[in-house]
């Protein structure tokens, strides 16, 4: 290049794999917009049709509305369990704190199949298959790991001395937590329910097994849609998820880099 600078082949083709990854996402968007009753791209025509029968059709209302009530249920339960866990291991040290770990992370390592199955059988037998309880506790096993690694992540960034200052000074446990830890990892907390919420909501293998009739997810809609009336609606509500997929990570990495600050480190 005429300004002395080249090109970084690694970067190169980093690239090509991410724009390899993203074709098929990008190409369901301009489908969602089709006049045409089939999938086909490039679309004959273009039209708002699909939307319109995505938002004023019930069945898809439903699910989404049922998405979105665990989504949050799953969230705010997640994000609960996985502060408890990461402040304890973080503050904790004995024998079997690895093994813990271990188990506390094995859904990260466990097929999602295997794991459905295995909640499957339990919950058929405290009659939770069906019901919002159940499916809310199903998401719950499979987000509440990744809740504990993100605020795991931002305990490790924060001094436990600024904790043992204010417990110096007079105040309780609950009250340094509240008032010095819980405000430097806020944004890990924030970035924690946010990804266990668009796990929730996109989750698929849990919702088969444990779902029913009146907890039909919108994930379990789509694929549903697939098997039985592959139509353009199919890319309407795809294109919608993308959108909020893009949303969240978006928002997520405005409160990493808060957290980031907070925690003195360069942005």
């Amino acid at each position: 290049m005429s300004d002395g600078r080249r090109l970084n082949p690694l970067a190169i083709f980093s690239w090509v794999v991410v724009a390899f990854l993203l074709l098929p996402l990008i190409a369901i968007i301009p489908m969602s917009f089709s006049s045409s009753s089939l999938l086909r791209l490039p679309p004959p025509g273009y039209s708002l049709r699909w939307y319109e029968a995505y938002l004023f059709n019930s069945a898809w209302m439903n699910a989404t509305l049922n998405s979105v009530i665990i989504a949050c249920a799953t969230s705010i339960l997640s994000v609960a369990l996985g502060t408890a866990t990461a402040y304890g291991l973080s503050r904790t040290k004995w024998k079997g704190k690895a093994l813990l770990q271990a188990l506390i992370l094995s859904p990260l390592l466990i097929p999602g199949i295997v794991i459905a199955v295995a909640t499957y059988s339990v919950f058929s037998m405290l009659k939770l298959n069906g019901t919002f309880t159940g499916i809310i506790l199903g998401h719950t096993i499979i987000t509440f790991p990744y809740t504990v690694v993100v605020i795991s992540a931002a305990l490790e960034r924060f001094d436990p001395r600024l904790e043992q200052m204010a417990v110096s000074l007079g105040a309780t446990p609950l009250k340094a937590f509240a008032f010095v830890t819980f405000p430097i990892i806020r944004a890990g907390i924030i970035i924690a329910s946010l990804f266990a919420f668009l796990h929730s909501f996109d989750e698929v293998v849990m919702a088969t097994f444990i779902g029913g009739p009146a907890t039909t997810t919108l994930p379990l809609r789509i694929w549903d849609g697939i098997r039985f009336e592959l139509t353009p609606v199919i890319a309407a509500v795809s294109s919608i998820l993308i959108l909020i997929s893009c949303a969240v990570i978006g928002i997520t990495e405005v409160f990493n880099h808060r957290s980031r600050i907070l925690a003195g480190e360069k942005p």
